[in-house]
């Protein structure tokens, strides 16, 4: 955790200025105003000049320690601590909000959403060393320090992906630690963004920012968060005047979902990856452009499902199984070809299929009913019950939909990993099938078979995913072993 303690402002209002405190954690920053301070008249009156704008700021400035901050996208909550004061013979009283910003910046004052670009950003996500898993060298001494020399050559930064605008590379930071018996040298490993021709807008960084961090997660097999964020901006530079040159200071950044520590024992070895760096190196380029791809795709709702699954505790098996239940899904319907989702060719189905049983039960079944003496909102209630199963009447069962995906030509004998024949392909799809209905229906199911069949279910979206991002089946089948061993 870590505090600003300061004054803080509205970007029109820059003398009116509040103290407060501001504390980023882990996830999430907020800002809370000085009571003492906001019990002011002057306060008052333009918190109430804002009216619902109070809660919901663009921009708020702050000076801290020395240090310029900026809060982007302040969400502000009703505290139910009011401020009043009198108006004629009544009392006027507003909320004081507490707010939750979407993302901190330490180190300048960005006045206007178009001002926050940044050229370059550098992020360190958690976990990135061990995935890269290139380690540090250690040397044990006796005698005298002065005496040791060790060599050590930085490894070469390494592109992994440019367009028009933007160029992204995996930077290596070289450092030396000494201690009485040891030296460390060693180096820190980061993404960088640079833009290439000019600074665009921080928001349109963000997404490549978490594209990179899906992608991480979906390789690590493990959630991955960014730790820190630095940049540079044109609009925040100084003149060094004994050099005659420029010098852009580092901001740091805060956003949602982000880590400001971890535990350094909480490594994650290879063999427990889906893929390390070194094995998709020669292809990472490649690799990385396809991601991004999918990232802008429909195909990215499939992805995320199924990265919820890894960032969720493992004890909520049921939701997980759900959750990929759903990436399943959300693959079939943006990538299987829609041709082979429908049982009929659809003008078919709907002239001979879905108005002609609409139309019966209008004009047969719904008169017998009414004669019933049956409540009129219950018959509406029925037909649209009718009409919605109709609608989706000529999609395949989710039970089919695996066994065709399983029986593509496409996946070939990487499904034999999940099921051998055609025969345990049915079977597994039955199961899925059936879990996912009584789960949904809120009935009891064995929960060391679901950790079974959840797993498979896994393991087939695994070679589904791995498919899409272009692999090769001999690849995938290296990847999927070593894990599964």
């Amino acid at each position: 955790m870590i505090e600003y303690t300061g004054e803080w402002w509205f970007p029109a209002t820059p003398n009116l200025r509040i103290k407060g405190t501001l504390t980023i954690k882990d996830f999430y920053s907020v800002l809370r105003f000085s009571m003492i301070e906001v019990l002011k008249k002057d306060y008052y009156y333009y918190f109430r000049s804002l009216g619902e704008n109070l809660y919901k700021v663009d921009i708020i400035l702050g000076e801290s320690q020395g240090r310029e901050i900026t809060l982007l996208r302040c969400k502000g909550h009703k505290t139910g601590i009011g401020i009043g004061i009198e108006v004629g013979q009544s009392e006027s009283t507003i909320n004081v909000p507490i707010y939750y910003p979407s993302t901190v910046f330490i180190g300048t004052h960005f006045a206007k959403l178009k001002d926050i670009h940044f050229k370059r950003l550098e992020i360190v996500y958690s976990h990135l060393i061990d995935w890269i898993n290139i380690f540090n060298l250690s040397t044990k001494t006796s005698g005298n320090l002065d005496n040791i020399v060790v060599e050590y050559k930085k490894p070469e930064s390494v592109k992994i992906y440019q367009d028009k605008r933007t160029y992204i590379s995996i930077a290596f930071q070289p450092f030396e630690s000494m201690s009485l018996h040891e030296i460390k040298v060693g180096h820190e490993i980061a993404i960088k963004i640079e833009h290439l021709s000019k600074e665009i807008l921080f928001e349109e960084d963000l997404p490549i920012i978490n594209y990179i961090r899906a992608f991480l997660t979906f390789g690590v097999n493990f959630p991955i968060y960014p730790l820190h964020i630095k940049g540079i901006t044109k609009r925040k530079k100084v003149v060094l005047k004994e050099f005659d040159k420029l010098y852009y200071p580092d901001i740091d950044v805060f956003t949602q979902n982000m880590l400001t520590n971890i535990k350094e024992e909480d490594q994650i070895l290879p063999m427990m990856m889906l893929y390390s760096f070194k094995d998709i190196a020669p292809k990472i380029e490649i690799v990385i452009n396809k991601w991004f791809e999918i990232m802008k795709s429909s195909l990215k709702t499939a992805y995320d499902l199924y990265l919820g699954t890894l960032y969720n505790p493992s004890p909520y098996i049921r939701h997980n199984f759900l959750n990929l239940i759903q990436a399943f899904e959300a693959f079939y319907g943006s990538s299987f070809p829609q041709k082979e989702q429908i049982i009929l060719p659809k003008d078919i189905y709907e002239e001979n299929v879905y108005k002609k049983f609409m139309k019966k039960f209008d004009s047969d079944v719904l008169s017998k009913l009414k004669l019933k003496n049956i409540d009129s909102k219950r018959i509406k209630d029925l037909r649209g019950n009718l009409d919605d199963k109709l609608k989706t009447g000529n999609e395949f069962s989710l039970k089919k939909k695996i066994v065709q995906v399983m029986e593509s030509p496409e996946y070939g004998k990487l499904v034999s990993l999940v099921a051998k024949s055609k025969k345990e392909q049915k079977r597994l799809a039955y199961k899925i099938a059936k879990f996912r209905n009584d789960l949904s229906h809120g009935k009891e199911v064995n929960s060391e078979e679901l950790i079974i069949i959840k797993d498979k279910l896994d393991l087939l979206i695994k070679i589904i995913l791995l498919k899409a991002l272009n692999f090769e089946d001999k690849e995938i089948m290296n990847f999927l072993k070593l894990q599964h061993a």
